[in-house]
């Protein structure tokens, strides 16, 4: 092959690797901007639980608490600690366990070393090393393909998770007080 087969070769393998990048990054954009809607509504749901008056006052308080986690945890506590229709808290603590792992999904996408472009399955590698028990390396291949579908699945979340507000500020307000 020649230098000029192989230089054209090469042009059109990095054109490639640009395309699935350029893929890559609409898909991850489109997935980070879809899990801050699921976040706010996870805010919501506190301010809901609270009864807080205004959103104002609901930003105040969630927008405090930094790390998305932490504010799962608080939701969670108050589903397990409110009265409710029977039923509804098991619906809700499954649903906060799915916003869950689409917020560990969301930290390995967006954080973490991105690894090398494979052209046969059209994804990219992602290593991560973490350090729980032991020192260890974990790999995972991401496509755009593949995070679309957890976009999806992300926004579904959101509206089963407002849904179930709803469901649960009309039987709230239905008791007696």
């Amino acid at each position: 092959m020649s230098q000029e087969d192989l230089q054209k070769e090469l042009t059109e393998h990095l054109r490639l690797i640009d395309e699935a990048r350029d893929k890559l990054g609409l898909a991850i954009g489109k997935f980070t901007m879809t899990f801050a809607a699921l976040e706010a509504q996870a805010d919501h749901a506190i301010w809901v639980f609270l009864r807080l008056p205004t959103s104002m006052v609901g930003q105040l308080l969630t927008g405090a608490i930094i790390n998305v986690s932490t504010r799962l945890n608080i939701l969670e506590s108050l589903v397990k600690g409110m009265r409710m229709e029977p039923g509804m808290e098991a619906n809700l603590c499954e649903t906060v366990t799915a916003i869950r792992d689409m917020n560990a999904y969301r930290n390995w996408l967006v954080h973490d070393q991105w690894g090398a472009y494979q052209p046969n399955s059209g994804s990219w590698q992602k290593i991560r090393t973490r350090t729980d028990a032991k020192f260890h390396f974990q790999h995972k291949d991401f496509s755009a393909a593949e995070i679309d579908q957890q976009t999806a699945a992300c926004f579904g979340l959101r509206a089963k998770l407002s849904q179930q507000m709803s469901d649960y500020s009309r039987w709230r307000d239905a008791q007696p007080t």
